[in-house]
């Protein structure tokens, strides 16, 4: 795979198999025919994720293969979200930052995409699960911080579909098209100059650990019997059975918060040794901090001042970082050899996986 490839799968996973879901039933009739005037057609997918926003432009051949776009990348650009810290749940306090932080890719994707070209371009946004645990923790901000992202995306002259917050189930499978798709898993360029479907080699798993969220997908012999994880997607003419799982604050950032609410309950206290810190490491967060999130509030100790600032002091010691991070999964919630960790029950683990974004650091 190459770097870009890499760079790319580490900065959204949900774009590309979005704006394959997008142009899939997108060319008939009249576009049909003025596809034939101007054979390239663009996209536009903003993947709004728990601590960034990216903006993709994308582009593809007037004929699709299968009913399914076979995309080129055009342009990538990073939101600035220097002013909130994070991605669009971060303007949960000022809901109308969150449209204003994307005018200046939007800006660059109306620069890059023709003029008469516009029109027929689909835009949408996906929001992940920072937004999903915003939803949880305060509905309406979540409603105006999306109200305002719809308005300015709504203001450019492209063919708005949507922006709402994507299921954790939309996000893992998205994450699994996108992996394959670059691996030319589903189709390959042939010698002849033509799209077809790939034989020698078949999809493979993917492990996406977000910010504020983990998922796992694979492919499954046959759906299976009575699982919500259980999915049949068409691709490229294909049907594929698919199991994927999104495991809600088992993110990177959510999972660092529970793993200091953890170490916090058990020393309360302005110096709380951290065994996972290298020795004379040490950073001071307030409270709030920790436990400003539907990931930990319910771990909130009785005196609770958001304000106080408590400091992590690093003792480098791996048997207990080991311990101490396998504390805050519940192995022992589900008798099932098939089950994972807090209930979830798993089909057996088939094939190779292709891990991305936090995993890459």
């Amino acid at each position: 795979m190459s770097a870009k490839a890499i760079t790319f799968l580490a900065l959204g996973v949900t774009a590309i198999a979005l704006m394959v879901a997008i142009i899939g039933t997108g060319l008939t009739g009249d576009r049909l025919r003025r596809a034939s005037i101007n054979p390239m057609k663009y996209g536009i997918v903003l993947d709004a994720g728990s601590s960034h926003t990216a903006l993709f432009v994308y582009e593809w051949p007037a004929e699709k293969q299968n009913d399914t776009g076979v995309i080129a990348q055009r342009h990538l650009c990073d939101v600035d979200d220097e002013l909130a810290g994070g991605g669009i749940s971060s303007y949960s306090s000022s809901p109308s930052g969150a449209g204003e932080s994307l005018r200046a890719c939007m800006d660059k994707a109306k620069a890059i995409v023709p003029k008469d070209r516009w029109a027929d371009t689909p835009l949408a946004l996906g929001a992940t699960a920072g937004m999903r645990l915003l939803e949880m923790s305060d509905s309406v901000a979540a409603k105006a911080v999306l109200s305002s992202v719809r308005e300015v995306l709504g203001s450019y002259p492209f063919s708005y579909r949507e922006g709402r917050i994507i299921s954790g189930q939309e996000e893992g499978t998205y994450g699994w098209i996108t992996a394959n798709y670059f691996l030319y898993n589903f189709i390959q360029f042939t010698w002849l100059g033509k799209w077809q479907w790939t034989t020698s080699t078949k999809p493979i798993g993917a492990l996406d650990l977000g910010g504020a969220s983990t998922q796992i997908t694979f492919m499954t012999e046959e759906p299976l019997q009575g699982s919500p994880d259980s999915l049949t997607i068409q691709l490229y003419g294909r049907k594929y059975h698919v199991y994927s799982h999104s495991y809600l604050c088992y993110g990177r950032d959510q999972a660092i918060k529970r793993f200091l609410s953890t170490l916090y309950k058990a020393s309360p206290g302005a110096l709380v040794d951290n065994p996972c810190y290298p020795t004379l490491y040490s950073v001071a967060y307030n409270l709030s901090f920790i436990y400003d999130s539907p990931c930990t509030s319910d771990a909130r100790p009785a005196n609770y001042d958001p304000n106080q600032s408590v400091t992590f002091r690093g003792t480098a010691n791996p048997a207990e970082c080991s311990n101490t991070i396998s504390s805050i999964f519940n192995f022992s919630a589900c008798s099932s050899p098939n089950c994972t960790f807090d209930g979830v029950w798993q089909p057996p683990v088939r094939g190779q996986f292709l891990v991305t974004y936090h995993f890459l650091f």
